[in-house]
């Protein structure tokens, strides 16, 4: 960041931070929440870091998850990020943001904190950062908190999730993806967006079993040829298998795990 002897440099040459013009930001580390190329794996792990001095006013995070560029990929999260331990933060009001992801519709981030370094609670306790909006937080389950303002993003602890995409030939009419739990409980994803061929949805699932099926706008089961389930990255945290069966007009078994 903005180190105290680097301000009193800079005030003996009158000039002032740039983390000080509010359209300015100062970041640690800014990775995309979509994977960039087509052999990657996974996104970004960060291990052993320690930020300093990110107190200098404006859009300022040590931890920036977003592509400013907005030109990279679809809106669904599939670049795996990773927080693997030994995390320290001095002088950093706000440690992390995806509010750019968030803007640009990607709203289904799950950022895995292997020894709860960013645990607001200060306990430590291991356990997953997620998109803060009602229904990635109701998928997660555990107990969630928001973390600081100008954030999007809550702390869930005693979780571990799979992130899946499930991708589907473009089918007029379709609307959303609807999840549904072993209580019948039902997740309903919109579709985040489709090209001429191709609609890509994502979510961040807990242990358990899913069937996956779509809907139109007017609540009307439509059934899509061609859907691939995909898991992504495997969390390090220890979980049972998440198992998704997808509903067919002609019900067959066709699970993934």
């Amino acid at each position: 960041g903005i180190s105290l002897k680097f301000r009193e440099a800079l005030q003996r040459a009158n000039r002032n931070p740039k983390c000080n013009n509010k359209n300015l930001a100062l970041h640690g580390v800014s990775f995309s929440t979509r994977k960039l190329f087509q052999g990657s794996s996974e996104g970004m792990r960060l291990k052993n870091v320690q930020f300093s001095d990110f107190d200098c006013g404006g859009n300022n995070y040590a931890i920036h998850a977003g592509d400013e560029q907005s030109r990279n990929g679809d809106l669904v999260y599939d670049a795996i990020t990773k927080l693997d331990g030994g995390i320290a933060f001095n002088n950093v009001p706000v440690k992390m943001s995806a509010c750019i992801a968030e803007s640009q519709g990607v709203v289904s981030v799950a950022f895995e904190d292997v020894s709860g370094d960013l645990n607001p609670n200060g306990s430590s306790t291991p356990g997953f950062i997620v998109s803060n909006n009602v229904l990635v937080k109701f998928l997660a389950g555990g107990s969630c908190q928001d973390l600081e303002e100008n954030t999007c993003l809550s702390y869930c602890e005693d979780v571990c999730l799979q992130t899946i995409t499930v991708t589907i030939d473009s089918t007029p009419g379709i609307y959303e993806m609807v999840l549904t739990n072993v209580w019948d409980t039902e997740f309903t994803i919109i579709i985040p967006q489709a090209d001429d061929s191709r609609i890509r949805f994502g979510a961040s699932l807990p242990t358990g079993a899913f069937d996956v099926s779509f809907r139109n706008n007017d609540g009307l089961a439509v059934y899509p040829n061609n859907v691939d389930i995909e898991m992504k990255g495997a969390p390090i945290c220890t979980k049972d298998a998440t198992i998704l069966k997808i509903i067919e007009a002609n019900p067959t078994a066709n699970p993934a795990s």
